[in-house]
């Protein structure tokens, strides 16, 4: 085996030190750096353009379509994609995620339209976010490879409106031997005003059910009406009762009957005799 000389082995230490020297000023060629999370560029930017939910609009049922677009702006030496896009109301209990249109599955957008509807918004008066994710990477310049993330959030306010549905379910149409009535009713959403009125005499107001004592005796019909924050006004079916012995009643109704025989059949029995003496002068 040939030995080695010295100025050669002095060649091999020197281009040992100098490669050492070239790893800690340049890095090493081979070394796998990961991506760093850094802050995102001024110009850097989600904006909405909405075109349903309209702002302060009144819908007339509990179905909003929802349509807008949002866009992810950053410089040129940024790749640029849109994450999910999340939404809540303030009648939901968790958020929903607005669904990726289909055109765009497995593709790196930086710009999506979104159409979509949600169903069964409750009555009144409501705020709805949307919160879109974006990331951008870096593919040129000192931070090539690094990415940042930004997060935007709109609110929206709109309003649901429905026509008022009003049950009455007691009291019932029939009879009754009790002059308290219970008054008990639902309404299909929330109201502003609630009202009562007996054998069409003026409205009382109401806030609930309630019990109506020291009814009289007799047929009576009772009618409930409601008012809600739109002006919707609505009202119940017309339940007519009557309050009294039901013996008392049916006996009544009897008497009237014979009575009413009675006038018929003594009609009968003087029309009988005049048609007999008018014979008898021929």
């Amino acid at each position: 085996m040939a030995k080695i000389t010295k100025p050669i082995y002095v060649f091999l230490v020197l281009s040992c030190l100098i490669y050492l020297l070239s790893l800690d000023v340049m890095g090493n060629p081979y070394e796998y750096i990961s991506p760093k999370l850094v802050s995102p560029p001024s110009n850097s930017f989600i904006q909405y353009e909405i075109n349903s939910p309209k702002p302060n609009f009144t819908y007339p049922q509990g179905t909003v379509d929802i349509n807008f677009n949002v866009t992810f702006y950053a410089p040129d030496t940024v790749s640029k994609v849109i994450g999910m896009t999340k939404y809540q109301g303030d009648w939901m209990a968790e958020r929903g995620t607005c669904p990726y249109p289909r055109d765009k599955y497995g593709h790196r957008e930086s710009s999506l339209q979104y159409n979509f509807s949600i169903d069964n918004i409750p009555f009144g008066s409501h705020s709805l976010n949307f919160t879109t994710h974006a990331q951008g990477t870096y593919i040129k310049g000192s931070d090539a490879g690094n990415y940042f993330v930004v997060n935007k959030t709109t609110t929206l306010f709109f309003s649901v409106n429905s026509p008022l549905v009003i049950s009455m379910l007691t009291p019932e149409n029939g009879s009754r031997n009790n002059s308290t009535i219970s008054l008990v009713y639902t309404i299909n959403h929330p109201v502003t005003q609630t009202s009562y009125c007996i054998d069409e005499q003026d409205s009382i107001p109401i806030s609930g059910n309630i019990t109506l004592n020291d009814i009289s005796n007799g047929y009576h019909k009772l009618t409930l009406y409601a008012t809600d924050q739109f002006g919707n006004e609505g009202k119940s079916e017309t339940m007519t009762f009557y309050v009294g012995s039901e013996e008392l009643s049916v006996g009544i109704i009897i008497i009237a009957g014979v009575v009413t025989v009675s006038i018929v059949g003594l009609s009968i029995v003087v029309y009988k005799k005049k048609e007999a003496y008018a014979h008898c002068n021929r």
